[in-house]
């Protein structure tokens, strides 16, 4: 089919423990674009180019990096069997025709996603503490931004709301905030790109 007007995705459906099989198993398969069921599609990146393993696709043995599995087995874990499009995956690598004509639609793919999966990574240097902090006070949060509607920025909210709420936890959260956010996914020029025309993250 012509790449040009047709999209692969990805539907992870079984996530093995096998020492001898490959952990993921995955089918993938060609749509028109204008007919695609909807689709999550999956911001990260690639790592390193010396980490690799394999994967089942369509039932055949697929060698990809690490950091590709991993993100499958996150996208499996949240959503089961959806429908997905990972780069590495959906475009045929050893294509370079194909690779430049997705790679100039990806403004496109990003923005028909249902959703945009940003996977930054395993958790390491207090990050796992630092989400759960953010997981259990995103509502005292949100009542509290909806409440103070002449906050221009969400991170002039956020601020108000620790100094209010949560004085004693600036110093700890702002150093793994800062930590966080010199993980390589937050260099990588393309995330920017992926991110903006996301409908939601």
């Amino acid at each position: 089919p012509d790449s040009a007007i047709h999209i692969r995705l990805l539907r992870v459906f079984r996530i093995n423990k096998s020492s001898t099989e490959p952990n993921v198993r995955c089918q993938l398969t060609t749509w028109p674009e204008d007919s695609a069921p909807s689709y999550y599609a999956i911001s990260y990146t690639w790592g390193d180019p010396l980490l690799r393993t394999d994967i089942l696709v369509n039932g055949k043995r697929m060698r990809v990096r690490q950091n590709c599995e991993y993100v499958l087995k996150q996208a499996f874990w949240q959503g089961g069997s959806r429908y997905h499009w990972v780069d590495a995956i959906c475009i045929n690598q050893d294509d370079l025709e194909e690779k430049a004509e997705q790679v100039a639609r990806m403004a496109t793919i990003f923005s028909k996603a249902l959703r945009v999966l940003a996977c930054v990574g395993k958790h390491a240097d207090g990050s796992k503490s630092f989400f759960r902090f953010v997981r259990k006070h995103a509502e005292s949060f949100s009542r509290h931004a909806q409440s103070h509607t002449d906050q221009d920025y969400i991170g002039e909210g956020l601020t108000w709301w620790l100094l209010f709420f949560r004085p004693w936890k600036i110093p700890s959260l702002s150093k793994r905030l800062q930590v966080f956010l010199q993980r390589g996914y937050f260099t990588r020029l393309w995330v920017f790109q992926e991110l903006f025309h996301a409908r939601a993250v």
